[in-house]
């Protein structure tokens, strides 16, 4: 079995200039615990998840604060064709699968 058979097709994205309330909002809406942030292009940016947001509730940051200062821009991507076998052997949790 190939990741393209598991991975989500059409992932919740969000923008750079979204705010962290509206990427918590997004979160709590479709059920989920991360999105990729990616431009106009569709070409992805960074990653943002919950921890992000929980860090920047913490350390006190606004609301309005734009995801793009929040993310993670060092990402592990995956391609699709890799073998879900292969899991097993990853050291980090959360990843975008690229076409």
């Amino acid at each position: 079995m190939k990741m393209r058979e598991i991975m989500s097709p059409n992932p919740f994205t969000l923008r750079p200039e979204c705010s962290i309330q509206d990427a918590a909002k997004l979160f709590l809406d479709k059920g989920i615990d991360g999105a990729p942030v990616v431009d106009e292009d569709q070409h992805l940016l960074g990653l943002v998840t919950k921890m992000h947001l929980y860090r920047a509730i913490v350390d006190r940051q606004p609301l309005s604060l734009s995801v793009k200062d929040i993310m993670s821009t060092q990402i592990h991507a995956l391609d699709e064709n890799l073998p879900v076998e292969e899991l097993h052997k990853l050291t980090f949790g959360r990843f975008p699968v690229l076409r």
